[in-house]
């Protein structure tokens, strides 16, 4: 009975030593470990759906952001899953193949990054492949 006592109390500490934290790219660790989890049911595509949950959508896309930088001329991101930063995996998935799309419009060389604010950008077309004039 005491060795399984003790074995209840040794999980214990090493369980409450683990560290929860991430590193933001500006070397700040953050724990969400109290924060609220986001979390948006349904289509993230789907207008309706995005307008309704306003601000839970930008409460997560501010979270994720403190966890991505720009190198290269890309968005990369240090997270592994919206768990890390108590966000549900629908809005993680969506925010990301956001950041990935981006990406892939970056490598044309036909866009570049426009700074908005904090560390949000967004891409714009700097060059129009479809005319003869750029």
């Amino acid at each position: 009975m005491n060795r399984w006592i003790l074995n209840i109390c040794l999980f214990m500490v090493i369980y409450s030593c683990q560290s929860d934290k991430i590193k933001t790219y500006m070397g700040e660790e953050i724990s969400y470990k109290d924060s609220v989890f986001l979390d948006i049911q349904g289509n993230l595509n789907h207008h309706d759906t995005m307008r309704k949950h306003v601000d839970t959508w930008v409460r997560a896309l501010t979270r994720m952001e403190r966890h991505h930088t720009i190198l290269n001329n890309q968005f990369v991101w240090n997270m592994k899953n919206g768990a890390q930063v108590k966000v549900s995996d629908n809005l993680y998935d969506f925010i990301i193949r956001g950041w990935e799309r981006d990406n892939a419009r970056l490598k044309t060389g036909n866009y570049g990054l426009w700074y908005i604010e904090g560390n949000r950008y967004v891409t714009v077309l700097i060059r129009d492949t479809t005319s003869d004039h750029y």
